[in-house]
């Protein structure tokens, strides 16, 4: 009578474990996978970026095409602005580009990185003056982001610039999509 009762203990205890070893490796599995699209998704604010100066919305459409002259309904005008390390990333959401400048004559292009690069910047520093907002790159304080009365970019490192061409209004749109 002892050995059946020692039996099915060490029984019990087997079945225990295995059960045990199975649900640690299923745990293993699941935080080795890849992150998912949605899971990559920027935890950045979804805005509206209006330009004071042409009266329009910030918009990135590709590379080349940024402009400060869309309507508030335009698709490629929502906005995310995400906080890292190195400073502030401006990234349009349907275009999924990143707005950056360029280092040598300081034209505004698009990039699908903002990765730190010798040619381009992608970091911004966001000053608030009064009710508006400048965004300057990290590594050239003295560029600032401008735009034309017709919406259309301006070179950040001009040497005369109005500080009422680089002044914007953020309008923030819900995280629902």
């Amino acid at each position: 009578m002892r050995y059946p009762l020692l039996t099915i203990a060490l029984f019990h205890c087997l079945i225990v474990l295995s059960i045990q070893v199975t649900q640690q490796s299923v745990i293993r599995r699941e935080s080795d996978r890849p992150e998912s699209n949605a899971q990559k998704k920027s935890a950045g604010k979804r805005l509206l970026i209006y330009s004071g100066v042409s009266q329009g919305y910030l918009r990135i459409v590709s590379r080349k095409n940024i402009s400060a002259n869309a309507k508030k309904d335009d698709p490629y005008a929502v906005i995310i602005t995400d906080f890292r390390k190195e400073g502030i990333t401006i990234m349009g959401e349907k275009s999924k580009l990143y707005l950056c400048i360029h280092r040598k004559n300081g034209k505004m292009v698009a990039m699908t990185s903002p990765k730190i690069d010798r040619k381009k910047y992608c970091f911004y520093k966001e000053e608030m003056v009064d009710l508006y907002t400048t965004y300057s790159p990290v590594d050239r304080l003295t560029w600032k982001l401008l735009f034309s009365r017709d919406g259309y970019p301006r070179r950040a490192n001009n040497t005369r610039v109005d500080p009422k061409k680089t002044i914007f209004l953020k309008d923030v749109i819900s995280n629902k999509r």
